[in-house]
């Protein structure tokens, strides 16, 4: 009983995070940032779409092994959203404080990220579009980082989740995690039920992870289960991936398929993440390098996958690609470019965060105070 007060302290859980969670975080968002670099590849004009077999649309059934390989690292979006997401999970189920000014910053800079992008594009003369254009004046909204709007509504909503965690009992822990699991991550993920939505996804992974940490030390903390649950994930994906590329080949109604199988709630990529988690966590270190460029995550999310990036940049950077480098080495060419994007916008991002970040911080925090001595001050 002792242990477990002891874990669901504020105070513990800042002292607990090290830079092992942090490295993890990072390598979360370099994977999402390969699956845009591949899914980028759907951005490009139709007539050089399906030009040599390589822009061909990967959800059409093939067995070609290069469009397999895409489409299987294309899912390491999803991937890194289930680590980003149980990584938050964790740390935010030690803590019931909700800080508005966290919320007001975070929409400011997603609203500063948006708008110099699109002043780049005009400066650059880029034909953007009185569509995008308005998109781009209002990012939440329209959420054209869907990510970031269900990230604000778990972060806002955690104090009444971490109050069911808390309340519940390991009985119906194991029953709301068994039931989740298998109708939201098992059945809806075979096909599109109604019931099922990313949102929904996000609130479900918090509560088991908030579960498994009051509930489950033991597991979290079992190397070779959870090296066997990461194994067994990975086969999984893969094997259905393979599967249904052979079969849609056979079936007229598989033929479609290709990208089925990549979605958040994904039973095989939530087990990788959990695992991957697991045994992250288990490691010990601090290093302030990974520290600082884990806390730039959500910036260089934002900047990488900025809605005129790549919709109007990115697919003139494969068409220059495609046209000066032997694309038989496209799984390696596109590996390169995310590797430049990830560096790029870490860079972009830490001069965000030094600069303009400071004063959404400044500012937010103004807001915030000056609301709370108007309406929540006390008599």
């Amino acid at each position: 009983m002792k242990e477990r007060e002891e874990s669901l302290s504020p105070k513990k859980a800042s002292e607990t995070r090290e830079s092992s969670v942090e490295l993890l975080k990072l390598i979360a968002i370099f994977f999402i940032v390969i699956c845009h670099s591949f899914d980028g590849l759907g951005y490009l004009h139709p007539e050089i779409i399906g030009s040599d077999g390589i822009f061909n649309d990967l959800t059409i059934a093939t067995m070609n092994p290069i469009l397999i390989v895409e489409v299987i690292l294309s899912a390491f979006g999803q991937l890194g959203n289930l680590i980003f997401l149980i990584c938050s999970s964790w740390f935010l189920s030690r803590s019931s404080k909700v800080k508005p000014q966290k919320i007001l910053k975070m929409i400011a800079d997603v609203w500063f990220i948006s708008v110099i992008w699109l002043i780049f594009c005009l400066v650059g003369r880029i034909d953007v579009g009185w569509k995008n254009v308005i998109r781009s004046f209002f990012p939440n909204i329209f959420t054209n980082n869907w990510f970031i709007p269900c990230y604000l509504i778990l972060y806002a909503v955690h104090p009444f989740l971490n109050f069911i965690i808390e309340k519940a009992n390991k009985k119906q822990a194991v029953i709301f995690s068994v039931t989740s699991l298998i109708m939201y991550f098992c059945v809806a993920y075979i096909y599109n039920a109604f019931f099922s939505n990313d949102l929904i996804t996000f609130l479900i992974v918090y509560l088991i992870v908030g579960f498994l940490r009051k509930f489950g030390s033991r597991f979290c903390a079992n190397k070779r289960l959870n090296v066997a649950l990461l194994l067994l994930g990975t086969i999984g994906f893969i094997g259905i991936v393979i599967l249904t590329e052979f079969l849609g080949t056979k079936i007229e109604i598989l033929a479609t398929m290709g990208k089925h199988w990549n979605k958040n709630n994904s039973i095989f990529l939530f087990s990788i993440a959990l695992a991957m988690f697991n045994l992250f966590n288990r490691v010990h270190f601090k290093s302030k390098i990974i520290n600082y460029f884990s806390s730039l995550s959500l910036y260089i999310y934002v900047i990488h996958n900025n809605l005129l990036f790549t919709r109007l940049i990115q697919p003139h950077i494969y068409v220059w690609l495609y046209e000066r480098m032997n694309w038989n080495y496209v799984l390696l060419i596109i590996f390169g470019l995310a590797v430049v994007l990830f560096v790029t916008s870490s860079l972009i991002a830490a001069l965000f965060k030094e600069t303009i970040s400071r004063c959404t911080t400044r500012a937010s925090n103004g807001i915030v105070k000056k609301f709370e001595m108007k309406f929540l001050r006390k008599d």
